[in-house]
């Protein structure tokens, strides 16, 4: 008599266990918030689910705020969305597309503005959590957007930021900088 043994087949991971798994690292402290997760087909095997399970939980994960893909370079975790809003003024697109590829990750929300009347309105309408603004615009300046935003009650007391590469190093600059609240 030839008996054969055979093993009981394992259940795949669902999208749901992967969530839960990934959820669990994170809080371990295993994916800090700004760190790339693995790709789709090596946490499959990690976690015994097939690359599409995972990239279904990665989209879920987002959904919820806890993570954001970028195209051609990952999944990033987020934590929990913070809901903190930035909005960044600067008159150059490069610029405004740099400041949301660092910071989306992070799970902050991003709004952009090229000019100081487009921000100002923007803050009006939602006043955000921080504002980074560049010194130099066309035939505009940071320093008048700072003076707009603290003529208003509901927007001086959000922190201000400038950012520049042209005279970060000028003492001027940076004394403006500071007379203004930045």
């Amino acid at each position: 008599m030839n008996a054969t043994i055979t093993q009981p087949e394992q259940r795949r991971a669902s999208v749901r266990d992967v969530e839960q798994a990934i959820l669990s690292r994170i809080a371990r402290g295993d994916y800090p918030v700004g760190h790339r997760l693995p790709s789709c087909e090596r946490l499959g095997r990690q976690l015994g689910a097939n690359k599409n399970t995972v990239s279904k939980a990665f989209q879920t994960l987002a959904v919820k705020g806890y993570t954001v893909s970028s195209p051609g370079r990952g999944t990033f975790v987020t934590g929990q969305a913070s809901g903190a809003t930035i909005l960044v003024l600067d008159d150059q697109e490069r610029n405004l597309s740099l400041a949301r590829s660092i910071l989306e990750p992070f799970g902050y929300e991003v709004v952009t503005a090229k000019t100081v009347d487009e921000a100002l309105q923007l803050a009006l309408d939602r006043p955000p959590d921080l504002f980074l603004s560049d010194v130099h615009l066309n035939d505009e300046s940071g320093y008048a957007f700072i003076q707009a935003v603290k003529r208003e009650p509901d927007l001086r007391q959000i922190p201000f930021i400038f950012i520049t590469s042209s005279d970060a190093r000028r003492p001027r600059t940076r004394e403006l900088g500071y007379l203004f609240g930045a």
